[in-house]
């Protein structure tokens, strides 16, 4: 049976095809980035005292207030006060006992060795709990730990976190055409998708732990592959997804008795985009992604197929459904075909780059993102769906 699939039905094999990987127990200065596996809850409050939300004076009662001493901030105080008594305090620092409110370092007269101003009970004041309580859910498993809820978390007590292993990515290039470093030279191009591609696959939280180029021998692609399989969780090539005579990643799935998920995608570019299930050794399931050779092509199967699998992968919370933007003129798509424009967002209008062949990196290179058109011509003011390219 064919595996050609439309754009969106590509999508959501890519989403729901491969389960989430285990989850380990990591320090929770290393956990930005990483994707929660548990709902973790509040292990003490916020915050944790009665604290000061200034610089200032904290005081008893009404005033005027004699100054008795000073709170440092990150001690616990030795002093109580009594009516009509205040002490210096910084933001942070801890409400003594007899306290009733705080007031600001610009809002008071020193005089005399007494402080003079108004203020109203609790002023200033930031009781215990105020932000959470022991208990509260503070995330979701699921959530990717963004760096301040990972500073929320460490505040509420947590020193380590549950979350799921980063993805591991054997990439292999494909093609004797390429050199990596200088003019292209002897009928050669320069290698563009190895400096890339790699960088757009951390960005998107995986490990890649295996890199290498690959001649266009049949037994160099074989023999990479096998040797790599029982190590990765995701295998990615370039290239050799169509079906020319140098082509070898259809014979090499054929060969590892690999079940299609998408063997061609309905949508340009990219229509020769491929995912696949291989198995190791132990009959574990290994992803097969198969980018296609031109440069935007890649990166359009990247976007559409790689970020929902590995998304998958991390049991990352995804939301699948694309927002719109409206196009600032008239674009079309082959009929059948979903068209992927690469371009940029401007005056809240979606533009088109200009030369963007899929073979070609200038225009894309300065565009934030793709416009998903659907058959046939969307007008100057019509909608698509926005694919945002993955970026730092």
């Amino acid at each position: 049976m064919s595996r050609e699939l439309s754009w969106d039905e590509a999508r959501a094999v890519a989403f729901s095809a491969f389960s989430p990987l285990n989850s380990e127990i990591i320090p929770i200065s290393k956990s930005a980035g990483r994707v929660v596996t548990e709902d973790l809850f509040a292990l003490s409050p916020l915050p944790f005292y009665d604290t000061s939300a200034m610089d200032g004076w904290v005081v008893n009662g009404a005033g005027p207030w004699r100054i008795v001493g000073e709170i440092p901030t990150g001690y616990m105080p030795t002093l109580s006060l009594n009516e009509n008594e205040c002490a210096r305090i910084g933001t942070g620092g801890i409400i003594p006992g007899g306290a009733t409110a705080v007031i600001r370092w610009e809002h008071a007269i020193e005089m005399n060795g007494e402080i003079s101003g108004s203020t109203e009970v609790r002023k200033d004041i930031r009781l215990a709990g105020l932000e959470c309580r022991v208990g509260d859910r503070l995330v979701t498993a699921g959530t990717l730990l963004q760096p301040a809820l990972v500073g929320n978390l460490a505040a509420a007590g947590h020193d380590e976190l549950p979350v799921t292993r980063k993805p591991r990515v054997a990439l292999f290039f494909l093609g004797d055409e390429l050199v990596h470093s200088g003019l292209p030279r002897d009928g050669k191009i320069r290698d563009s998708l190895g400096v890339q591609v790699p960088a757009l696959l951390s960005l998107l939280g995986v490990e890649v732990v295996v890199e290498r180029f690959i001649d266009d021998e049949y037994s160099s692609l074989v023999e990479a592959v096998k040797d790599a399989v029982d190590t990765v969780d995701v295998i990615v090539t370039t290239g050799g997804t169509a079906d020319g005579p140098r082509d070898h990643v259809h014979p090499l799935l054929d060969e590892l008795g690999a079940e299609y998920l998408v063997d061609r995608v309905r949508a340009r570019p990219g229509h020769p985009s491929l995912l696949a299930q291989v198995t190791d050794s132990t009959g574990r399931r290994v992803a097969y992604l198969g980018l296609p050779g031109n440069p935007q092509s890649a990166l359009v199967c990247i976007a559409s197929l790689g970020q929902p699998l590995i998304a998958s992968l991390q049991g990352l919370n995804f939301t699948r459904e694309l927002e719109e933007v409206q196009l600032g003129e008239e674009l079309e798509s082959p009929a059948e075909f979903n068209r992927l424009v690469a371009g940029v967002i401007e005056g809240g209008k979606f533009y088109p780059a200009q030369k963007i062949g899929s073979n070609m990196l200038r225009g894309l290179a300065h565009s934030t993102g793709f416009a998903v058109l659907n058959a046939g011509k969307t007008p100057a003011g019509g909608r698509a769906r926005w694919l945002p390219i993955p970026h730092f």
